[in-house]
């Protein structure tokens, strides 16, 4: 599934509240990334993810990523209710298995942890959800019981690599 449409979309957004905050927008462009400056910090938008950066001090330098964020994190099956015709493939093309999540926020092969409800595991992005799921991650579980029994929860998560 492309994601394209929907980081022109937050792109957009971005942009318009940039310009209504009367803030610098666009501190650099390329086809590929683009990067606002907004009084809360720096948001970098890349072609497949949206990031926050903390605010870099001198005009130039290039932002610091922020390595928490709090989330909502959610979790699935590979039911073929939930997935498209390929149920235990991931977008990224690998087979779906414990430390597996799914997330529209940040490039294939980022590492994070949720220390609150899994310390110290290290979960990678290879997957996607739905172009309208830009404000989560979701966590692949091996059943459905266990995905809808976890739920819908609010933590931090930390970038182990990004």
């Amino acid at each position: 599934m492309s994601t394209g449409f929907g980081v022109r979309a937050v792109a957009l957004m971005f942009g318009a509240v940039a310009v209504v905050a009367n803030t610098t927008s666009a501190a650099a462009q390329t086809l590929d990334r683009v990067e606002y400056q907004l009084p809360m910090g720096v948001i970098v938008i890349n072609a497949n993810s949206v990031l926050q950066a903390n605010s870099s001090g001198e005009r130039g330098e290039t932002p610091e990523l922020a390595s928490k964020f709090l989330l909502t994190v959610t979790a699935y099956s590979s039911s073929v209710d939930e997935t498209d015709s390929t149920p235990f493939v991931t977008a990224s093309g690998t087979k779906t298995r414990d430390g597996v999540i799914a997330s529209n926020l940040f490039p294939f092969g980022t590492q994070v942890k949720i220390p609150e409800f899994f310390g110290e595991q290290v979960f990678v992005v290879e997957d996607r959800m739905h172009s309208r799921f830009a404000d989560r991650i979701d966590v692949w579980m091996p059943s459905k019981y266990e995905a809808v029994r976890f739920g819908k929860r609010e933590t931090h998560i930390e970038i182990v690599e990004l």
